[in-house]
């Protein structure tokens, strides 16, 4: 006797979960890739091209008055020339120790707000509201505000001191104003 599930035509006997489910055509296995190869382009188009058309111009002896292609081959002579140059040299100490300094201080004390939010107290909730309200606004508008904030002649910060500093004019004190802004 044999049963119903049984063919005569094939060697199985049975039907199995494996051969009633059909295989994953090449779409369904290359969706993630498909889905993400415009993006990708786009991104190719308005970072890779300027990158690398900018790679291009510092190997050129290029000037404003040339043509956009113009300007013989110099090799790395613009990047010997840079590396020789004692400004450019400074503003590199100087991105440097501010880059160190801020995100030291930025991870010290993003680790301490979040050690004191993480506390059952009175009003916590209405604190965390408080301390994440800066994040919603952009970096550009915060930028702005703070730019206000250090105005010599109309900035909260010189009328509260009395003074008339120009905050961001200080060769010493602007990188200590940027760097405090930026924690």
């Amino acid at each position: 006797m044999s049963s119903t599930f049984e063919s005569t035509d094939s060697p199985r006997t049975s039907a199995t979960p494996r051969a009633t489910m059909s295989r994953p055509g090449w779409v369904e296995r290359q969706f993630t890739t498909i889905s993400v190869a415009p993006t990708m382009l786009v991104m190719l188009i308005i970072f890779g091209l300027p990158l690398a058309f900018s790679l291009y111009l510092s190997f050129r002896g290029w000037t404003a008055e040339r043509s956009i292609t113009g300007g013989d081959y110099v090799g790395f002579e613009n990047y010997a020339y840079l590396l020789g140059d004692p400004a450019f040299i400074q503003s590199l100490i100087l991105t440097n120790v501010l880059t160190i300094v801020t995100v030291f201080f930025e991870v010290l004390l993003g680790l301490c707000i979040a050690l004191a939010l993480n506390r059952e107290i009175p009003f916590i909730q209405v604190a965390r509201t408080i301390l994440i309200m800066p994040m919603m606004m952009t970096p550009i508008v915060a930028a702005l505000c703070w730019k206000l904030l250090f105005d010599p002649q109309y900035g909260i910060i010189n009328y509260l001191l009395s003074t008339d500093y120009v905050w961001l004019g200080d060769r010493y004190l602007a990188p200590v104003a940027i760097s405090v802004v930026n924690v």
